[in-house]
């Protein structure tokens, strides 16, 4: 009896795996073709069909990708389209004819699994012995784990987490799977192409968009102009539908071969278009769409702080910032100042300490901690906040972080705010934190996360016609560092009393608002597109001067739609103090 429940869990394994977009033989009315039940442990190869009405198994793309023997292969794609599966399998098919390794290096380790159990499946069909080795540790000194599957000759698949030191020392295939999502993209590709290419090896990079600044898309580009001869294949999910993919996923529902015969030979035009409108509606906006699912990466147009303005503060190596507390500088003259943004389970909790130097803040350390128990945190920054030179944090208090931040301001009074992220505090404060990277007051290091974390943000206006600050969220987290970064450069910025609000020293003793203070406010209020409020006593002593000088500065920036706005909000003014001088 086990037996049998054996075989028919494997048949079950097998059904489910040709239900799914691909394998390079044929479909039979009759069931599987033959070959594939080829106990010779050779590769199946291309068969033509064996009987009226069979249909390929791999859709046209992925069939082209599978039979791409380029040096190095590129594929920019529409997501949930079969790539990756296409992959296993050729992975597998080169195992067997070449006897080499093949290293599977994706964003995360889930990924990476899920790859290997695709190739084990593969392995099955094929008729070959491929033995689940589970979680390997292929490097001792490093640390480095990966899934691996061992064949009978001795070569083997590894699934791993991407990072440049996985290749160091190590020959074989190099797939980088989603690259565009990559930590260190640049030196993990420098170290994949040093791993495979020297002895005849292939690199294959897969990936959707992550924006026009990333690598990915640099890439892609040059493929497209000729500037590398590498394979390019482009497949948006209107290719995908359009060369049967919605008629895979309908054939997952058919309970014969016949059926799922039927229903790839018999494609119905109107079903695919609600297919596809269908995920275009629920896409959080059509950018979403044009990049998930188009193959057009986000441009930087609507992002609140853009690749330029980034670039030009990236002037640190990430091995120069700290690591531990103990490494935060030291002396009677160190200045530190922080910001906290709270996560628990799915995004990283991040603590952005900045050292003032001159008139620029200084990265000196960015510390990222994924689900880790608040005690731990707890411990954590209050080590960092017992440090003579540290001035001033602002912790976001916001929903899991209230105790957290309670906690710490019981302890560190003085040194410690709490905030809350209402939509009206971070159009306000956010604005701060964009300016020290147009005047290049802020420091930053070369880090591809903490580069596309800061870049996710938008500014978006509602309906209401309200400014808000979004951004998306991925395996990557929230735009944590960002929201991080800002809550550091307030507490950089009020270090004589807490919050934009509290208006400890915003009048002098006649009641006159402080020019600093109300300059400060009057690019808050541009910025947000709302109207400039100021009393007739401010603006007739130093407001009006005040408004003046903004309207050059951005002048001379080159921001000519605020100086605008400003100049047109000082006309307004004019006319409403005039009146309240008549009255």
């Amino acid at each position: 009896m086990r037996s049998i429940n054996r075989l028919s869990i494997i048949a079950l394994c097998l059904l489910a795996l040709y239900a799914w977009c691909g394998f390079a033989t044929s479909i039979t009315a009759d069931g599987l073709s033959p070959a594939i039940d080829d106990p010779t442990g050779m590769a199946p190869g291309k068969w033509q069909p064996t009987g009226e009405g069979d249909v390929p198994y791999f859709l046209p793309y992925q069939q082209a990708w599978i039979d791409d023997d380029a040096s190095t292969a590129l594929i920019e794609k529409s997501r949930r389209i079969g790539i990756t599966f296409a992959e296993a399998y050729r992975s597998v098919e080169r195992r067997i004819q070449l006897g080499s390794d093949h290293y599977f290096a994706s964003r995360d380790f889930e990924s990476a699994k899920l790859f290997i159990e695709d190739c084990a499946k593969f392995a099955r069909v094929f008729g070959v012995v491929a033995e689940d080795m589970g979680v390997q540790v292929i490097d001792e000194d490093k640390d480095i784990k990966a899934h691996v599957i061992r064949f009978a000759s001795g070569a083997k698949i590894m699934g791993l987490t991407s990072s440049p030191d996985v290749f160091r020392g190590k020959g074989g295939d190099v797939t980088l799977d989603e690259f565009a999502f990559h930590k260190n993209q640049k030196l993990v590709l420098k170290a994949a192409n040093a791993s495979a290419k020297v002895w005849g090896h292939q690199v294959r990079i897969i990936s959707t968009h992550n924006g026009e600044g990333a690598l990915f898309n640099k890439l892609v580009q040059e493929c497209k102009t000729d500037q590398r001869d590498w394979s390019l294949h482009t497949v948006t999910l209107q290719n995908a539908v359009a060369q049967g993919l919605y008629e895979v996923i309908s054939g997952l529902s058919a309970r014969t071969a016949e059926e799922r015969n039927r229903i790839r030979n018999e494609p119905d035009m109107e079903s695919r278009r609600e297919f596809v409108d269908g995920i275009r509606k629920d896409c959080v906006d059509e950018t979403e769409w044009t990049e998930e699912y188009c193959c057009i990466p986000n441009s930087d147009e609507g992002a609140y702080l853009n690749y330029d303005l980034i670039d030009r503060c990236v002037r640190l190596k990430a091995s120069d910032l700290a690591q531990v507390v103990d490494d935060l500088p030291r002396g009677k003259d160190v200045a530190l100042y922080g910001g906290y943004d709270v996560g628990r389970k799915r995004d990283r909790s991040i603590l952005w300490v900045v050292m003032k130097v001159g008139n620029v803040y200084r990265t000196v350390m960015l510390l990222e901690l994924h689900k880790t128990r608040y005690a731990v945190q707890e411990r954590i920054l209050r080590s960092v906040l017992a440090r003579p030179e540290f001035k001033r944090l602002c912790i976001d208090e916001t929903g899991i972080g209230n105790m957290l931040a309670e906690t710490l301001h019981e302890a560190h009074p003085a040194k410690v705010e709490p905030v809350t992220f209402t939509p009206t505090w971070k159009t306000t404060a956010a604005p701060y934190f964009r300016r020290w990277f147009e005047d290049s007051l802020i420091e930053i290091p070369d880090d591809d996360e903490l580069r596309e974390d800061l870049h996710k943000t938008r500014k978006v206006t509602t309906a209401a016609g309200n400014v808000r600050l979004t951004a998306s969220s991925d395996e990557a987290g929230h735009a944590d560092r960002f929201w991080a970064g800002v809550l550091m450069c307030e507490a950089a910025r009020n270090v004589g009393g807490f919050g934009m609000s509290t208006g400890e020293e915003a009048h002098n003793e006649r009641g006159v608002e402080e020019p600093k203070h109300f300059a400060d406010r009057v690019r808050q209020d541009i910025e947000r597109e709302v109207s400039i409020e100021v009393d007739a006593a401010t603006y007739r002593e130093s407001g009006r001067q005040t408004i003046v000088d903004i309207a050059r500065e951005y002048s001379r920036r080159g921001k000519v739609v605020l100086s605008q706005r400003v100049y047109a909000e000082l006309v307004r003014l004019d006319l409403e103090h005039a009146e309240d001088d008549d009255a």
